[in-house]
């Protein structure tokens, strides 16, 4: 499995103490490379994995407790010509269209992509596919609560992989949930095992690009 990493050691992430104290502090890249909507959309591949580093209170809770820049986990592709993210989010899981997502977002977008050798055995559109088929669905704000309440506890029995796409996730466990059904070695044994910050995981995704939008009068072009 690829995520035998001790570093990523799912009885370490998951005890309630260890994830404060002990999981080890991810980082962005540095340096930043920063691109226009524009000049992103020209090379964006199927399945590139967008992780956001949000601004919002809960988005900053995300990235306390898991000692990580990225509160949020998307996957852009296309429909039919028009470039799109498929998410799940709150209130409702989604696809749709990139441009006006991005412009909408508070923070920045890191941008992952799949390594060589993993883009050969997986079926990206399939991948993308099941994250199509995922889309418009409620996620009450209360399911997302239990949910990361659930995955943060460290406690009881962990649920097990689902290959519906109808299955209610959290972020990060759509689109690994969506990988692993495309033929993607299971990072972790269970795709509720899995945060944000695995979009970064070195051994399966390799840094592309920061998106900002290009009217954002300021941009952080390093992190400290």
């Amino acid at each position: 499995m690829l995520g035998r990493d001790k570093r990523y050691d799912p009885a370490l992430m998951f005890s309630a103490v260890a994830t404060r104290n002990e999981l080890p502090v991810q980082t962005r890249p540095s340096p930043l490379r920063i691109v226009s909507y524009e000049e992103y959309r020209d090379n964006l591949q199927i399945c590139d994995i967008g992780l956001v580093v949000g601004e919002g209170v809960f988005e900053r809770a995300i990235q306390r407790i898991t000692r990580s820049p990225y509160s949020h986990w998307q996957m852009h592709g296309w429909v039919g010509s028009a470039a799109a993210l498929s998410e799940s989010t709150y209130p409702r899981s989604r696809t749709v269209p990139l441009r006006p997502r991005v412009k909408a977002q508070s923070g920045m977008i890191d941008v992952y992509r799949l390594r060589p050798e993993l883009a050969r055995v997986v079926d990206l559109e399939k991948a993308w596919d099941f994250m199509f088929r995922a889309g418009d669905q409620d996620y009450p704000e209360s399911q997302l609560i239990a949910d990361w309440r659930y995955i943060l506890s460290g406690r009881g029995r962990a649920m097990p992989n689902s290959d519906s796409p109808e299955e209610l996730r959290v972020c990060s466990q759509l689109g690994h949930a969506a990988l692993r059904v495309a033929g993607m070695p299971p990072m972790e044994e269970y795709d509720c095992w899995v945060f944000p910050r695995h979009g970064a995981y070195p051994t399966w995704t390799s840094y592309v690009c920061t998106l900002a939008w290009e009217e954002q009068p300021t941009i952080e072009r390093s992190l400290a």
